[in-house]
């Protein structure tokens, strides 16, 4: 086994050939993709020669709105930065493509700068959720908890895992993330004045909300004009786009909920696609006792848009009619029935990004 780059610092094993960052016992690895929720790999990274291991030094980095802290395995130092995009090309001018991997966790746009000069140095990155980085910190029977120990948490996490790179992101996708949840802002705006309207009795409060609830229209029908003109703009989008709607029950508003916020489509397997999006029952056993296996976590916008998809996709397809109501009829709830239409949704549009194929 060849060993590539700086030795990190740690406790080593000359039995698994691994550096370990982070003292305490390590949480069960579960190798079945539909029980993690897209969690990471935990292969050893390999070279194209076979069994060779790169071994990479992983950099933790703790992230908030004013600054980043960054914990360097192979140094064991700590540093602090301002979140600002000078400071961020600096810092990461000093990293080494190829060598350091930097693990973070997801933090909305507080990482975007950072993502961004990451990919434009080559330097290797990857988020994770932060329910899985905070049982991990657990599990090493650590009770501190600071920004400069969290960043150390995450370098560990990183070396226990081995998680893949995250491809670099086009800004491209987030113009059209950021639409689509502009608009969902407005519908959802919308959604309220109707409510406060229907509870109205005075004229002018009347008159107020009609007169809001007309300008939300005329903004939301000039929103979705400029989001169908996005997606034109890139051919790739708008082909996935239009095979999208091609599968019965799938309305312009869905595709671009998955385009936007699911741009993993087409790209994973059936079981960890459902996983992803929070449509993979989990088990719930525990000695005797056997529970109902239930749906938790994932993408909630993504999952709500095929959950009504599904209702349409019922209506709209005999295949999809009769296979509500055999799980309807098997397992006695309809809602249960619907979910099962979702998932089976997902997969198929999977497959059709994957393939290139229109539904038939």
């Amino acid at each position: 086994m060849v060993e590539v780059g700086r030795k990190p610092k740690g406790s080593w094993s000359p039995i698994s050939g691994q550096a370990v960052a982070w003292l305490g016992s390590f949480p069960p690895v579960n190798h079945q993709p539909e029980q993690l929720h897209g969690a990471v790999s935990c292969r050893p990274r390999t070279t194209g020669r076979g069994v060779d291991m790169i071994m990479q030094n992983y950099v933790g980095c703790d992230i908030s709105k004013q600054w980043l802290d960054f914990f360097d395995e192979a140094s064991g130092r700590c540093q602090r930065i301002d979140n600002h995009a000078d400071a961020i090309a600096a810092h990461v001018a000093g990293l080494h493509p190829g060598q350091d991997f930097v693990v973070m966790e997801a933090t909305g746009v507080h990482d975007r700068l950072l993502r961004h000069a990451l990919a434009k140095a080559g330097v290797a990155f990857s988020r994770h959720n932060p329910t899985h980085t905070h049982n991990y910190a657990k599990s090493t029977a650590r009770r501190a908890k600071t920004d400069p120990l969290d960043a150390r948490m995450l370098s560990g996490y990183g070396r226990r895992y081995h998680p893949e790179a995250e491809p670099a992101p086009r800004e491209e996708d987030e113009h059209l993330q950021s639409l689509a949840r502009y608009r969902d802002q407005l519908v959802d705006t919308r959604a309220n004045l109707k409510k406060q309207l229907s509870e109205a009795f005075d004229e002018i409060v009347i008159a107020g909300f009609e007169e809001m609830i007309t300008d939300f229209n005329t903004r939301i029908k000039a929103l979705e004009a400029r989001i169908a003109q996005v997606i034109r703009q890139n051919e790739g989008t708008a082909r996935d786009n239009a095979l999208m709607v091609s599968v019965p029950g799938v309305s312009k508003v869905t595709a671009l909920s998955l385009l936007a916020l699911l741009p993993e489509l087409g790209q994973r397997s059936p079981k960890s696609i459902a996983a992803l999006v929070g449509l993979a029952p989990f088990d719930n056993k525990s000695g005797k006792l056997r529970r109902r296996s239930q749906i938790q976590g994932g993408r909630a916008r993504v999952r709500r848009a095929l959950y009504m998809a599904a209702l349409g996709a019922i209506r709209a397809c005999d295949r999809f009619k009769a296979f509500y109501s055999t799980i309807a009829a098997r397992s006695g709830s309809k809602k249960l029935a619907i979910i099962a239409v979702a998932r089976k949704l997902l997969v198929v549009l999977n497959a059709i990004i994957r393939d290139q194929k229109a539904f038939a």
